[in-house]
């Protein structure tokens, strides 16, 4: 049986050479200690932690940890990461499965894990919810980003008839690039939410992720109150502006987007961050995931908001990849130029829940183009580039 461990990475440069790198933690309310890391290569130093040798940690531990670093000067200077404090980590563990799941975070209910999210009641809101730190940190990995999520540690067993989840959230993170997509580098911070079937190996996502442009209210409170701060010579806009209550929006997900009834599925909240601009962060609550959920009007959960269409941008052929929620299914796939004129309308009977499709894009001008994929009332549009 393999060992469990986690690692703690860290890029550290210094122009008179490093002394020592290590990294000091506790557990709970323990005497600090500390583990030695070890240069790998490009300045990346690296220490891993053995589970039941290294640390012995039972569900409800918090881990307390720093990275410090002292050069070799004659008179050597020491700094730390964070500069004050430590990072913390809190040790989950999984519960039964169920087929539905309630939380309005009104009482206490130890469900979630993870980092920089808690459960608390924050200025402007009436009752508690999930909350990002506020405002959220910049990435500071060796990759210059930041990974921050919140794990329910309650199983969900994917429902035949009812595979839905909802909540109430506020997102205020940095846009990207207009006419990004998620996924594309330059789309910069995200929120999104993940499920995993196989004990939180491999995540993937329940829709694409989105930033304060998916509601105009978010985007605009995101930039009503923007901060110039220079950082290597760039002006970056953190913005400063506050969530509140009144700019909730709920969204609806369906599970099956990306899972098969019956699969056992964990769930996780994921808010991805560069080393750029930042700002106030993510709230979340009234997480209702499956069970009686009422649909409002304007609520339309997308049958595949996963779907692929690739290589993106194109040449000669357009392939259309989607992991559908349901078997049997009449998919409507339609091609438009950007000024709306129909290029392709085509209509496909699926009896998998996995669907592939390509078309030949031979007598069209480069430029940008839309694709749309409709599942009975359910309708999505992705942005294509033909490029040769």
């Amino acid at each position: 049986m393999p060992q469990e461990k986690f690692e703690v990475e860290a890029i550290v440069i210094d122009n008179l050479g490093l002394d020592e790198v290590r990294v000091e933690y506790f557990v709970n309310e323990a005497s600090a200690e500390s583990k030695d890391m070890i240069l790998e290569k490009d300045d990346r130093y690296l220490t891993t932690f053995i589970l039941g040798e290294d640390l012995n940690l039972t569900e409800g531990d918090i881990v307390h940890y720093r990275i410090v670093a002292k050069d070799q000067a004659a008179e050597p200077h020491q700094v730390s990461f964070p500069e004050s404090g430590f990072f913390e980590v809190e040790v989950g563990a999984i519960q039964p499965a169920v087929a539905s799941y309630f939380n309005d975070f009104s009482t206490a209910q130890n469900d979630f894990v993870g980092t920089s999210f808690s459960v608390r009641k924050e200025t402007g809101f009436n009752d508690p919810a999930i909350h990002s730190e506020h405002p959220y940190k910049n990435g500071v990995s060796p990759s210059f980003e930041a990974n921050y999520t919140y794990l329910l540690e309650v199983p969900i067993i994917v429902g035949e008839e009812e595979h839905l989840m909802a909540f109430d959230e506020v997102v205020l993170v940095e846009a990207g690039v207009e006419g990004t997509q998620f996924g594309d580098a330059e789309f910069f911070d995200y929120v999104v939410v993940e499920g995993s079937s196989d004990g939180g190996e491999e995540w993937v996502p329940l829709q694409d992720g989105y930033d304060s442009r998916a509601h105009d209210i978010w985007e605009s409170r995101y930039n009503s109150s923007l901060e110039i701060e220079i950082l290597d010579g760039l002006e970056i806009p953190n913005s400063t502006a506050l969530g509140t209550k009144d700019l909730f929006k709920r969204r609806v997900i369906n599970l099956r987007n990306a899972f098969k009834p019956g699969k056992e599925i964990l769930i996780r909240f994921r808010l991805f961050v560069d080393q750029l601009a930042h700002g106030w962060g993510w709230a979340i609550d009234n997480l209702q995931i499956q069970g009686d959920i009422i649909l409002a009007s304007g609520d339309k959960p997308n049958i595949d908001t996963d779907w692929k269409v690739f290589p993106n941008p194109a040449q000669d052929k357009l392939n259309i990849q989607a992991n559908l929620a349901e078997a049997g299914k009449v998919i409507q796939i339609t091609f438009f130029d950007m000024m709306g004129n129909q290029i392709l309308s085509d209509e496909k009977y699926s009896s998998k829940f996995d669907f592939n499709y390509s078309f030949n894009l031979n007598g069209l001008a480069d430029g940008l183009y839309l694709v749309k994929l409709e599942v009975g009332n359910n309708v999505t549009m992705k942005k294509v580039v033909i490029n040769r």
